[in-house]
């Protein structure tokens, strides 16, 4: 039998986007890390965006299907998905989706050259752009949610 008390995507979601409403470049660090990081493996600043762009287009679709997968497995086994296991997973689907958007609306010469005038302030800008996509993945987990526990 699934718990009585059952986690409803959407509230968890939400509160986490208030956190990315107003400190949206919390994320950033983590990219901007990353990118830092492949490029002290000896990788050129543009070559090492466009890793993390296609990493993050990937990963943008994988994350959301292994989490459904889960979530179906632990309510067939009688159990539902834990709120820590649901903020983890907003964390990272917000980091990709952010990344994966700053493709459409930047360039990687601009970020790492800081050419026409930005430098890098865009990243925060997905971050916002980011939010509503996370909250419909989180409706969308919880219809299915409920077609699951109430065929």
């Amino acid at each position: 039998m699934i718990s009585k008390r059952l986690r409803y995507f959407l509230p968890i979601t939400a509160k986490f986007s208030i956190a990315g409403l107003f400190i949206p470049g919390f994320t950033v660090m983590p990219i901007i890390g990353l990118q830092m990081g492949l490029q002290s493996l000896g990788i050129e600043c543009t070559i090492t965006w466009n890793i993390l762009w296609l990493v993050s287009f990937v990963g943008v679709i994988i994350l959301p299907v292994y989490f459904y997968k889960g979530m179906i497995t632990r309510l067939l086994d009688g159990t539902d998905t834990s709120t820590s296991s649901i903020i983890l997973f907003n964390l990272g689907e917000y980091t990709l989706i952010q990344l994966a958007l700053s493709y459409f609306i930047t360039r990687s010469k601009t970020l790492c050259y800081a050419s026409d005038g930005q430098n890098g302030i865009e990243l925060v800008f997905t971050g916002w752009l980011s939010i509503p996509v996370l909250l419909l993945l989180s409706l969308l987990f919880d219809s299915k949610r409920k077609e699951i526990i109430h065929p």
